[in-house]
């Protein structure tokens, strides 16, 4: 997040069975109810989504920057 580089994922969903691959823009961490989560925004679609660290399977960060949204 320092250095506001994309980070791919392999996320096993509570609801779904699974994985699901995805390329994030990593804006926050969040603490709620004793779990961290990453706040990201997909880098295809731009929506913001909550991913909970204890269900990423595995984490890449990549070497392609973003710019971080002022909206955020």
């Amino acid at each position: 997040m320092k250095n506001n580089q994309y980070i791919s994922i392999t996320y096993g969903a509570y609801w779904s069975n699974g994985e699901k691959n995805r390329r994030l823009m990593p804006l926050c961490l969040k603490l709620w109810n004793q779990r961290w989560y990453v706040v990201g925004r997909s880098a295809d679609s731009r929506t913001t989504h909550i991913y909970s660290l204890d269900r990423i399977e595995s984490l890449r960060i990549e070497t392609a920057t973003f710019e971080y949204p002022e909206d955020f």
